[in-house]
Formats: C-alpha cells, sequence, structure tokens
C-alpha cells in the first residue's frame, strides 16, 4: 500500500508501491537471486551456447553477445556520470527519518548515479541486439529483462524511471550493436 504521504511524485509513489506494496517474505530472496544474477549468468549461459554453436555454423551471436554486454556497460557508465541522480534511498531519506515511509533495501544499500538501471540496461541491449536476427530468443530474453527492471525496484535500488530509461537506452544499444556485428560479418564472409 502506498504511504498517505504529500509531495511524492509519481515516480516516487510507483517505486514505493513496487518496494513495499509487493513485498512478500517469499518474494524477497527470489528477487533478490534475479537482481544479483541474472543479468551475469544469463549473458554467460548464451555465450557459452552460442560460442559452441558457432564452431558449426559460423555465426556471430557470439560475438552479439559479448558486444552488446560490453557497449551497455559503457553507455551506462556515461549516462550514470551525465545524470548523476540520487536513487530512493537518498532521495527519500528524509520523509523514511521522519517515519513517514518505510524504505525497504535488499542487497547493497545504493545512494548515488541512479540514471540509468544498468542491470535493466545490459539486459535489454542483450535482447534488443537479437531482434533483427532472431526474434523468437529475443523475445525470450525479454522476460528476464522485465524480471530485472522489476527487481532492482523491488530490492529498492531504483525508481521507476531510472528502470525505464535503462530499458530505453538498453534497447537502443542493443539493435545499434547487432546493425554493427551483422555488418562486420557481413564483410568477414568470403564473397563467391
Amino acid at each position: 500500500m502506498i504511504p498517505a504521504v504529500t509531495g511524492l511524485t509519481l515516480d516516487q509513489r510507483l517505486f514505493l508501491a513496487v518496494n513495499q506494496g509487493w513485498s512478500r517474505p517469499l518474494l524477497d530472496p527470489l528477487m533478490l537471486m534475479i537482481t544479483q544474477w541474472t543479468d551475469y549468468f544469463l549473458p554467460l549461459a548464451l555465450l557459452l551456447f552460442f560460442r559452441a554453436r558457432a564452431r558449426e555454423q559460423g555465426r556471430p551471436e557470439a560475438l552479439l553477445v559479448i558486444s552488446s554486454i560490453l557497449c551497455a556497460v559503457a553507455v551506462a557508465f556515461a549516462l550514470k556520470a551525465l545524470f548523476d541522480t540520487p536513487r530512493p534511498l537518498k532521495a527519500l531519506a528524509e520523509l523514511a527519518q521522519a517515519g513517514k515511509i518505510e524504505l525497504r533495501v535488499l542487497g547493497k544499500p545504493l545512494y548515488e548515479r541512479g540514471l540509468p538501471s544498468s542491470h535493466t540496461l545490459r539486459m535489454f541491449s542483450l535482447s534488443a541486439a537479437f531482434w533483427p536476427v532472431h526474434r523468437s530468443i529475443s523475445l525470450l530474453l525479454l522476460v528476464p529483462a522485465c524480471l530485472v527492471g522489476l527487481s532492482r525496484i523491488y530490492v529498492g535500488a531504483h525508481f521507476p524511471s531510472d528502470v525505464a530509461a535503462g530499458a530505453f537506452f538498453g534497447a537502443i544499444t542493443g539493435l545499434l550493436v547487432c546493425a554493427a556485428v551483422t555488418r562486420w560479418a557481413a564483410r568477414r564472409r568470403p564473397r563467391p
């Protein structure tokens, strides 16, 4: 339930609705696992899968995984430095200290550089990178990408606008990476 506090922005209200309103003891470890492991192990699993397949078919999917993640990390780093927005723990600290709201944090407390959510940006970059070449894989990757974004709000690390920005910039990054890798792979193919 969203607390009846005046002066909250829509972003803050949405954050509290997810962070407090959806809070369940059974969901806590699941959301923490999603936020901590999904955006590291899923790309690694994809990389290993496509690397093994590349030997058979000569496709650049492994390069697509590596490139989308590395570019997403660079984009997130640049945008966080550019925007440098506070995270919920800092932005809502006065209200929490006054006892008007409760802030739930699962995992490491974070205060600075909230926009964009780099976890979300990486996952959406990975999903979007496959859209032009493997739509079914892209759609499958969209599910964990959305779960990672939701988990970042649930664990108290980001506002919904941080996650939305991560999804937006991640999708753009992924599509640009796919275009670059596809163009590079086409140049490397032997011409008949």
